[in-house]
């Protein structure tokens, strides 16, 4: 397999910034995952803090926990500005993945073509 689509694929079907890894180009890597579970704690711990409010406020309010209780007070725990934080971290999930697919893509070609200029010089050699 060529090394485009192989960090291609590590990048965009395992994790963002894999792809860069198998390519040599750590830094690279290091910093797309970084910047991924940074954004993914942010959200797991904010989902944790709502639930945990959820159920505070359903214990306390009447002690009797209906069903049809739970998705509206989920629908009234984040407010407008914790919304658009825990969008803002997805839409940065997601450029990271874009972002680690094309890179991990222009960076396997550079090397491939590196490659094949490195056999085409060394049968050219071989042949003489």
């Amino acid at each position: 397999m060529k090394n485009a689509v192989k960090g291609a694929l590590l990048s965009g079907l395992i994790l963002p910034g894999l792809g860069q890894f198998v390519l040599k180009r750590r830094k690279r890597g290091a910093g797309i995952m970084l910047v991924v579970f940074a954004s993914l704690a942010f959200i797991v711990y904010e989902v944790v803090q709502r639930a945990l409010l959820i159920v505070d406020k359903l214990m306390t309010g009447t002690g009797d926990i209906g069903i049809n209780d739970i998705p509206d007070a989920a629908t009234h725990a984040f407010t407008a500005s914790q919304s658009l934080a825990l969008n803002a971290a997805f839409v940065i999930i997601l450029g990271c993945w874009v972002l680690g697919i094309i890179d991990a893509y222009t960076e396997g070609r550079k090397i491939d073509r590196a490659d094949s200029v490195s056999r085409l010089e060394n049968n050219s050699t071989e042949s003489e």
